[in-house]
């Protein structure tokens, strides 16, 4: 079976694609300027890049501006603003038994907390993680105080669909998602706004960013040869992220 020149799909998968060393190096020569930072980084890796990035797509907070006018300054500011509406939900976030860490990163980032520190060339590196640094720690403290036990604000049992549903339904003031619900909430009729993800402590809140692209393949016979984190080790993070994250958004608050 042949494998086509050209594949489409997401950065992350990259690094599992250099390694098994299925995919070639690009080079974007004077081309490279056209691009997104964010996407030149996300596509490159071990220096190299391997990706043709054509979309970059990232969380943000989805406002009901006929619920609340203005967008909220704070984590604090944007639940208090929820209230005040008087919805069922003052703010949806999709998460799960097992956690969902992609959704809660902003958070996570806003107390210092990435998941992997950089190198010299802004990449991630695999030997600095930082998830349970002293930020890491502030983050755990304040996701508990957001549980069952805490605010309830940050629920478990809410999954995409059900925060879907209420949004869409006019249950809820705020809801952190993509751009892939952006067109099931205009469908809905909700008047729409689009705002940066409200922080819940000093840093920005910023969520990954997830590129889409070509890769060409490493056999193919039409190549030039030139020379959300796409370390493999991410594959081993995700599960065990998420769970943690579940298991702190259920504790007592301090």
């Amino acid at each position: 079976m042949k494998a086509p020149d050209i594949t489409m799909g997401a950065n992350d998968w990259l690094g599992e694609l250099v390694t098994n060393g299925v995919v070639s190096p690009i080079e974007l020569g004077d081309k490279a300027d056209d691009f997104l930072p964010v996407a030149i980084t996300a596509s490159t890796y071990d220096g190299q890049v391997y990706e043709l990035p054509y979309a970059v797509e990232n969380l943000a907070l989805l406002r009901n501006a006929d619920f609340v006018p203005e967008a909220a300054s704070s984590y604090e500011d944007m639940i208090a603003k929820g209230t005040a509406a008087g919805v069922t939900y003052p703010f949806l976030v999709e998460q799960g038994v097992d956690g969902n860490p992609y959704h809660l990163y902003p958070f996570e980032t806003s107390f210092g907390a990435p998941v992997f520190g950089t190198d010299a060339s802004g990449g991630y590196d695999a030997t600095k993680l930082e998830i349970g640094n002293a930020g890491g720690e502030a983050f755990a403290s304040w996701l508990a105080s957001q549980g069952k036990n805490g605010t309830g604000v940050l629920n478990t049992e809410i999954t995409g669909d059900i925060a879907k549903t209420a949004f869409t339904s006019g249950d809820a003031a705020f809801w952190l998602t993509g751009p892939w619900n952006v067109g099931a909430a205009l469908d809905a009729g909700i008047n729409l706004a689009v705002d940066p993800v409200a922080a819940p402590s000093t840093g920005t809140a910023a969520p990954f960013a997830g590129v889409k692209g070509f890769f060409i393949s490493e056999q193919s016979a039409n190549k030039v040869a030139v020379p959300m984190p796409a370390i493999p080790a991410m594959g081993q993070v995700w599960q065990f992220w998420g769970i943690a994250q579940a298991a702190a958004n259920s504790i007592a608050s301090p």
